[in-house]
């Protein structure tokens, strides 16, 4: 057999404790394409007459400016569809009495929006959809829900519900892209995101999104039909406003937002939800064929120039003419795998952790098993950058930083955990408080990070760890099954940001990031599942909590390990370093 030796070693960076460099490279043999999205489907119409509930938001899906973006291969076409707007009424144009219809589906290669739910009518609910549609103000049941489809994060949000009672009969507004329709006897749809793929400059040239101040919003839900009164206004992101008998009629939700229809009352009909948007952003020196029913950046088919205003080729489209369209890329990528290697290369991918040697034509990964590039770092206090605390919670709750020890457990046993021991909670009783807070407030920006093993997830809530009294936040399981959520409140609101779904009985890496002034995110196993993509202002709040939370009172049933606090916004590749951690 022979030996194969590195003939280049400066392409390699084998890793070692505290190198959290390396070479970053692509993942596996591929041309290095990177195609980032932002796919947002048509919005539903609002439903007509009598107080009708709002349209949801068409569903929103973006891998822009975290998440995994597209690698379609140089030269292959991929489809693309633009979705359209429901009806205000379904077969009526939005007069009459009746339920609107959805909004269609967006579909850019593999990734597919859904379309927004109709809003319901009178007594009817409305439709689930990419967000769900209002209820009716004199609906029993649910309004439409939004649909999280196993997407990190979710495509969209709730419609909302109603108040049938006086002056005012207020439907539901339709869900959005980062919200529930409103619910506190109003009619407001929910707001849409906030995307960063484009800037306000291109949004404005070609008549996308909703811009406010330096944000250009996607995905609004529609306002609800009210009897008197201004506050059914749609949500941020194309949401029309809803109609009122003592005031406007319903209008019609702007195109290339994806925002639903405003509803109708007794004496105006509703609107149609606004048609969806495809975006495209890619690195410059690709080009891309689209195919004659395609318009993209205001012309239609063939090879349309890109906009590269911010450094990239960006293409905005806005409309497709039937199911069959497509895209197609070509070009050469500057960032893919080098050039010049040669046989018998080797080199370290610290994008997959994994060795790979290159055999004259591709690269190739020596295994299957992960190589952990930081080996021995559980009992490092400041990992992999400063921290406030670190709960090693082996035997016991005590800071390895020094400064913040538990000063009263209440139920709590140690056994074996993630790395060594572990701190077990039985479901009911079991809680870690402090004396002194590990955390700042006000403005100050803060990140948490831990691990946990959850047998049964009994009730909604269920708290990990929590500062929540009548402000602060609580990461817990929210009111969907098997979620993280990371809830929020000061003084302007509440906020909820959800992650995709966990397993039971295994164990599963959280990490929140709080940037006060920019946004806050949540991971969950390494993956950015949520994001505000905003400021959250000021907070206050209680000491912090683990295991419990004072509120609701539903304490975790499993174990927590590993719990650090940093007193800085983690970046996404330190947030890897933790998620790749090995005990000594």
């Amino acid at each position: 057999m022979a030996n194969t030796k590195i003939t280049t070693p400066d392409l390699i960076d084998f890793p070692a404790v505290n190198n959290f460099a390396g070479v970053v490279l692509p993942k596996g043999p591929t041309s290095g394409l990177a195609v980032h999205y932002l796919v947002v489907a048509g919005g539903g119409g609002g439903g007509s007459n009598s107080n009708s509930g709002g349209g949801g938001a068409g569903g929103y899906r973006t891998s822009y400016p975290s998440g995994t973006a597209l690698t379609p291969a140089l030269g292959s076409p991929i489809s693309i569809i633009v979705g359209t707007g429901g009806n205000g009424t379904a077969g009526q144009g939005g007069s009459g009495s009746g339920t609107g219809s959805s909004g269609t589906d967006s579909t850019f290669g593999s990734i597919t929006s859904t379309g927004g739910g109709y809003g319901g009518w009178n007594t009817s609910n409305g439709a689930s959809g990419g967000s769900g549609g209002g209820r009716g103000f004199q609906a029993p049941g649910t309004p439409g829900a939004g649909n999280a489809g196993g997407f990190t994060p979710a495509e969209g949000f709730n419609g909302g519900t109603s108040v049938n009672s006086p002056p005012n009969y207020p439907a539901g507004g339709g869900g959005g892209a980062s919200e529930d329709g409103n619910t506190n006897g109003q009619s407001t749809g929910g707001d849409g995101a906030i995307s960063t793929i484009i800037d306000t400059s291109i949004a404005a040239d070609y008549t996308v999104g909703e811009i406010d101040g330096t944000d250009v919003y996607f995905a609004g839900g529609g306002g609800g039909g009210v009897s008197s009164g201004t506050f059914n206004t749609g949500g941020k992101g194309g949401g029309a406003n809803g109609g009122s008998a003592t005031g406007s009629a319903a209008v019609n939700a702007p195109a290339n937002t994806g925002g639903g229809g405003g509803g109708g009352e007794y004496n105006h009909g509703a609107s149609e939800g606004g048609s969806g948007v495809i975006i495209i952003r890619v690195p410059s020196g690709i080009t891309a064929s689209f195919s004659g029913g395609v318009t993209a950046n205001g012309s239609t088919g063939g090879s349309i120039a890109p906009n590269t205003s911010l450094g990239d080729n960006i293409w905005v489209v806005t409309a497709t003419t039937n199911t069959n369209q497509t895209v197609t890329f070509s070009g050469t990528v500057t960032d893919g795998r080098p050039s010049s290697a040669v046989d018998g290369e080797f080199r370290y991918n610290t994008t997959d952790k994994k060795i790979e040697y290159y055999d004259g034509s591709n690269w190739y990964q020596l295994s299957s098993s992960t190589i952990i590039p930081q080996p021995g770092t559980t009992g490092v206090c400041n990992y992999p950058t400063a921290a406030t605390a670190l709960y090693q919670l082996n035997g016991n709750a005590n800071d390895t930083c020094g400064n913040y020890n538990s000063n009263a457990q209440t139920a709590i046993t140690y056994s074996a955990g993630k790395f060594n021991e572990a701190a077990n909670f039985n479901g009911s009783t079991s809680v870690i408080n402090f004396a002194a807070n590990p955390l700042t407030w006000g403005t100050s920006d803060y990140s948490i990070s831990f691990w946990f093993n959850a047998s049964a997830i009994g009730s909604t809530y269920t708290a990990f760890i929590s500062t929540y009294v009548s402000n602060g936040w609580s990461i817990d399981t929210g009111s969907t099954t098997n979620t993280i959520r990371y809830y929020f409140q000061n003084n302007s609101g509440d906020t909820n940001l959800y992650s995709g779904t966990f397993n039971l009985n295994t164990w599963n890496h959280v990490a929140v990031t709080m940037d006060h002034s920019a946004e806050a995110i949540v991971y969950l196993n390494n993956v950015a599942s949520n994001s505000t993509g905003s400021g959250l202002g000021t907070v206050t709040g209680s000491t912090v909590m683990f295991g419990d939370n004072t509120s609701i009172g539903n304490p975790i049933t499993g174990q927590m390990d590993q719990i650090r606090i940093f007193p800085t916004v983690l970046t996404a590749t330190q947030v890897g370093y933790l998620y790749t951690e090995t005990a000594p």
